[in-house]
């Protein structure tokens, strides 16, 4: 019997990818916003953490994707 250790990337596993960065694209630009509205009331670290949530963000996706898709089968 032949190993089967292919990836196991699905369709909707590619829907739920292209579904959360719509959404956080969508959003994003709003909590920008409000965040550039409020950095004067925030310390700098604080402000500096606020601005490492869409980066984090996508390193979590690409994350979540890249350990299902190398996942294998068997």
């Amino acid at each position: 019997m032949p190993s089967d250790t292919r990836g196991r990337l699905t369709v909707p596993d590619i829907a739920f990818l292209t579904f959360s960065i719509a959404i956080v694209a969508a959003l994003y630009p709003v909590f920008w916003e409000r965040l550039q509205a409020n950095v004067g009331v925030m310390s700098t670290g604080t402000a500096y953490l606020f601005q490492l949530i869409l980066p984090l963000a996508v390193l979590v996706l690409l994350g979540v994707i890249f350990v299902k898709a190398t996942a294998g089968g068997g």
